[in-house]
Order: structure tokens, then C-alpha cells, then sequence
């Protein structure tokens, strides 16, 4: 909760838009962060978020 908290006050949001917001964009983060569902190399993750 404090970490959540934290997050919502640099974001501007309150706690429970950045929840809502969260648990909309988790989802595709974790389905493109593990391919084949392989959790992949660390150079591998750092590429996923360039492209």
C-alpha cells in the first residue's frame, strides 16, 4: 500500500486511478516481457521496451 501510495502522489493520480490504470496496462507488459512464456534474459527485457 505505501508503494502504491507513493507511485499516485508522483503521478498526480489518486489511488485508485493508478490502480485502474495499472491493472489495464500489466497485463500486456507481462504478455510482452514473456515471450513463449520464458521468462527472458535481462538484455532481452531492456530490447522489449525499445521497440
Amino acid at each position: 500500500p505505501a508503494v502504491i501510495r507513493e507511485i499516485a502522489q508522483r503521478t498526480g493520480m489518486n489511488e485508485q486511478e493508478l490502480l485502474q490504470q495499472l491493472s489495464t496496462a500489466l497485463p500486456g507488459i507481462v504478455d510482452k516481457l514473456t515471450p513463449n512464456g520464458q521468462i527472458p534474459q535481462n538484455h532481452q527485457v531492456a530490447s522489449a521496451f525499445n521497440s
